[in-house]
């Protein structure tokens, strides 16, 4: 939702890509419960490769690919705005 309103509206770059952020950030702590419940719960070995493949390796891309895509924007902002995406803090 937030890449959406950032491509439609575009007046709110910033906000917009530290909503983004966030949500980056709790996927990164899903998959690191997940990780965590793999490592604590008996499931055979051939399921328990495929879903530490899925969340290293696809979820992370998708992941990447979404903040990447949330960046373009203020790629194209002009010269006046070349830190609109910049996180704070």
């Amino acid at each position: 939702m937030a890449l959406r309103q950032m491509v439609v509206e575009g007046d709110q770059l910033k906000l917009r890509f530290e909503e983004i952020l966030a949500l980056e950030h709790e996927a990164d702590s899903i998959a690191r419960d997940v990780l965590l419940g793999l490592r604590t719960t008996f499931i055979t070995p051939f399921d328990r490769d495929d879903i530490q493949s899925l969340i290293k390796k696809s979820l992370r891309k998708s992941r990447h690919c979404i903040r990447r895509v949330a960046e373009r924007p203020c790629s194209y902002r002009g010269p006046n705005r070349p830190s609109a995406c910049e996180p704070s803090g």
